[in-house]
């Protein structure tokens, strides 16, 4: 995106009415604190919206359902060896419990 398809607005941390980069921020003020510190002074003005990945395809919802049910398992067990059982990373386990969070942990659509 260019500088100017961007609104203007009055950046927070200098004044200047400059077009807008990111947190009410203009583009130089916005590399300074980024490079420097302190962008955490400025909180996003908008957050993200709700994205939680859910699998769509017959392959995703069939690994969804197997994560669910070893994660049912007692003694529970790590993410790390879900992981492993499901042949996946780490990572993606925990976007398996997101999903399913997401979904109110109600049974997924069968595969």
């Amino acid at each position: 995106m260019t500088a100017r398809n961007r609104p203007i607005v009055t950046c927070a941390s200098c004044g200047r009415h400059r077009p807008h980069k990111a947190r009410g921020l203009c583009s130089a003020c916005h590399q300074r604190h980024s490079t420097h510190g302190g962008l955490e002074k400025f909180p996003r003005t908008v957050q993200p919206a709700e994205r939680i990945w859910v699998p769509t395809s017959r392959y995703g919802r069939r690994m969804l359902q197997r994560y669910q049910e070893l994660a049912a398992v007692r003694p529970p067990l790590s993410k790390k060896r879900i992981a492993f059982e499901l042949g996946v990373s780490v990572r993606q386990v925990e976007r398996y419990a997101a999903a399913l969070a997401a979904l109110g942990s109600r049974e997924p659509a069968s595969a």
